[in-house]
């Protein structure tokens, strides 16, 4: 579903394969790449490290990507605080997740995986 719809908007030009391409994102530049995109005429995301060669730049770029996302109350908070994840491990699970939280956040729907939308109040008996 990712994969297409980054093909659909023009993000990625061919086709990839998916095992592959969590190693496109480790950087940060298909990160802010998509939010200018989805962002309009006016990038949203400024001063992106386009040839990080170091992981302070890779995290400088994650920096204003992860803090760009937390502005917005309704975006899912599942990986939001998980930059360590991503640069350091390079994980896949939280690479594919935030694009997928990322997905959601752009059609204004919810995810079935946002920490906030699946708490329920608990009612406790009274004795």
């Amino acid at each position: 579903k990712i994969l297409a719809w980054l093909k659909e908007i023009q993000l990625i030009q061919r086709t990839v394969q998916p095992q592959l391409f969590p190693r496109y994102c480790r950087n940060g530049v298909l990160f802010a790449d998509l939010l200018n995109k989805l962002g309009g005429r006016t990038p949203v995301i400024k001063g992106i490290i386009r040839t990080p060669d170091s992981t302070t730049a890779i995290n400088a770029n994650f920096d204003k990507i992860l803090g760009y996302l937390r502005d917005f109350p309704r975006f899912s908070s599942r990986y939001l605080w998980s930059q360590v994840k991503i640069v350091g491990e390079g994980d896949e699970n939280v690479i594919w997740g935030l694009l997928d939280d990322i997905w959601y956040w752009k059609h204004n729907k919810t995810s079935p995986y946002d920490p906030a939308a699946n708490v329920f109040p608990t009612t406790q008996k009274k004795q």
